[in-house]
């Protein structure tokens, strides 16, 4: 053989057991960080099992506590609605009995209303023909006797008299 092909060579396999060192270094190192990792990761899971059953329990009663607290809750709301539906009925049935007798009341106070008005009319009807009519007639008379006189006595006509409205008139 060739001595340069056996440098050559030597100088190859001389490489290539380096870089199988070079690896090895490199899987002791990878191995060793994973041992890390790995006991790092017990400690972790020791400390979790160790840690998450009373957590878990503890939870378990919350929500057995809760569970019976909310059932409690929903059936107060029930109650309470049903407690309010009757309060609403009530007070409905209030209102309407109300109206009823406001509306009662409105329609007695409209008929008083209009029986004083129609006795007030009958009245002021009655004023007119008893008092009024029969001082107008009166009143008449004395001023067709009083022309007589005066025509009589004076020997003349005296001219109409104006008939101005009196306030009895105006009244009615």
């Amino acid at each position: 053989m060739n001595p340069t092909l056996l440098l050559v060579l030597t100088v190859f396999i001389a490489v290539t057991a380096a870089a199988v060192v070079l690896q090895a270094v490199i899987l002791a190192g990878l191995a060793r960080a994973v041992s890390r990792l790995a006991q790092r990761g017990d400690k972790v899971l020791t400390q979790l099992e160790t840690r998450l059953p009373p957590m878990l329990a503890e939870s378990e009663a919350l929500l057995r506590d809760s569970r019976a607290k909310v059932e409690i809750a929903g059936q107060h709301m029930v109650e309470i609605s049903g407690m309010l539906r009757d309060q609403m009925q009530r007070a409905d049935g209030l209102l309407l009995e109300l109206t009823d007798r406001a509306r009662l009341q409105i329609i007695r106070v409209d008929e008083t209303l209009s029986a004083t008005l129609d006795r007030v009319d009958e009245t002021a009807t009655l004023v007119q023909r008893s008092i009024i009519r029969p001082i107008k007639d009166t009143a008449a008379v004395i001023r067709g006797v009083r022309t007589g006189l005066d025509f009589f006595l004076h020997r003349r006509a005296s001219p109409p008299a104006v008939l101005e409205p009196q306030d009895e008139e105006m009244f009615i």
